[in-house]
């Protein structure tokens, strides 16, 4: 931090929780309002139901995010590749530098681009690798802490998400329900939250054995979509109803066909318990085309 904002939160003494609570505030509007008009993107992380962060839970919650944003930076540079390992490439890729940390929250900002550099993607406007691994982050996670349809959506995810959100599964099972906030530099803040009650969840379906995977093409009509969630909703002809999960890749054919008569190519995925027991089956949506 720098200025006013830094020489507040350095003079706040830290004597009590509300001390905390002041100099987390002060944190708070340094990220907001100390960065000028060209401001920076950033991502926040409040601990709910916390005044103060342990080193450890810090360190937990620190490696998980760097670890999921370089999980979902690798198939953001390379689609046809999953990954399940964190190495040292695609940490230094997708980097994360902690900028400040009070009270309750950790504030994270990402690396200039290097427009030499394979961090570099002139397609993104002016996010690197880094900011859109975050972003997507954010936007994978449940909007709220009863946003059931996120959580099912997760499921249906490639195998690399559903690796990323694992590890934040695991941080908030060791340490506490998160916020998660995206400030971009331009355009609106992406929010979500990941509570210790989604986490329990999410762990059980996902050390569920997966089985009977298969590509199904239905037409009907694309019926919805939740954009900042990567969930679309279909009415196949057949009748019923058909939703899932869908990379960041397919959002621009979504738009152009919503409300619109298509055939979508699914992956379905059946799952199969440890004691035998099947769900019903999750998809993802791999393909759209307009079908008159």
């Amino acid at each position: 931090m720098s200025g006013l904002f830094f020489g507040a939160a350095h003079d706040t003494p830290g004597a009590s929780w509300l001390e905390d609570l002041a100099a987390a505030s002060v944190a708070a509007a340094e990220t907001k309002f100390a960065r000028g008009a060209g401001k920076d993107s950033f991502l926040r992380i409040d601990f709910l139901g916390k005044h103060q962060i342990e080193a450890h839970a810090s360190y937990l919650v620190t490696k998980a995010v760097q670890d999921a944003t370089a999980k979902l930076g690798h198939v953001i540079r390379d689609p046809r590749t999953e990954t399940l390992r964190v190495n040292a490439g695609d940490r230094d890729k997708a980097r994360l530098i902690q900028r400040a940390q009070a009270g309750n929250m950790i504030v994270f900002s990402f690396p200039e681009a290097d427009v030499n550099g394979d961090d570099y993607l002139p397609d993104s406007r002016v996010e690197t690798l880094s900011e859109l691994a975050a972003r997507e982050l954010v936007n994978i996670l449940p909007s709220s802490a009863e946003d059931d349809a996120s959580l099912d959506a997760v499921l249906g995810q490639r195998q690399t998400v559903r690796n990323a959100v694992n590890d934040m599964v695991d941080a908030v099972r060791k340490t506490s329900s998160l916020e998660f906030s995206f400030f971009p530099t331009f355009g609106e803040m992406v929010g979500s939250i990941l509570s210790v009650d989604q986490a329990d969840a999410l762990h059980n379906s996902l050390q569920e054995i997966r089985t009977d995977r298969r590509t199904v093409s239905i037409s009907g009509r694309l019926d919805g979509v939740r954009t900042k969630r990567r969930i679309f909703y279909l009415e196949p002809d057949s009748g019923g109803d058909v939703q899932g999960a869908l990379g960041p890749e397919l959002l621009e054919d979504i738009r152009a066909n919503l409300d619109k008569r298509v055939t979508a190519v699914l992956e379905e995925e059946l799952v199969q318990t440890r004691a035998g027991r099947r769900s019903r089956p999750v998809y993802r949506l791999v393909g759209l085309t307009p079908s008159g």
